[in-house]
């Protein structure tokens, strides 16, 4: 089952969606093919699933594709910039541990191990994962 993670970015006058630069993203953290699609804010919410507000934009990330889509409903470059900081794995200050971008990273990996069993990043990207963890073991 492919698993999403939905991030947002509401209105720039709450204070609560500054990004957490002292909590770097995980040394795992994919590298996502990042794209831009250029909506309205009522599409900002509808697209992204929001509840009723005013959204300057999400990153709708993709973990079985390596995808991360930008919607985006502002010409600010910061906010741009804010959803490409999710897009690399990172989250607002006001995310708890275990939530956000990282925590939907950590678990997509948990749905996708075998019990028992970590996945290297080098071994989750390779073509034949099962081959790869399998010379890991040696």
């Amino acid at each position: 089952m492919r698993y999403l993670a939905l991030l947002l970015l509401a209105g720039c006058v709450q204070p609560a969606t500054f990004i957490d630069v002292w909590r770097r993203p995980p040394d795992d953290w994919p590298e996502l093919r990042q794209s831009v699609v250029r909506v309205s804010h009522e599409d900002v919410r509808r697209l992204c699933k929001l509840s009723e507000g005013h959204y300057l934009g999400c990153a709708y990330i993709d973990f079985d594709k390596r995808t991360c889509r930008i919607y985006i409903a502002s010409d600010d470059p910061a906010v741009l910039q804010h959803e490409r900081d999710h897009c690399i794995g990172y989250d607002h200050t006001t995310t708890p541990r275990g939530g956000g971008v990282q925590g939907a990273w950590e678990h997509y990996k948990r749905l996708h191990a075998k019990p028992d069993e970590s996945i290297s990043f080098e071994c989750w990207n390779a073509p034949d994962r099962e081959k790869c963890m399998r010379s890991k073991r040696r």
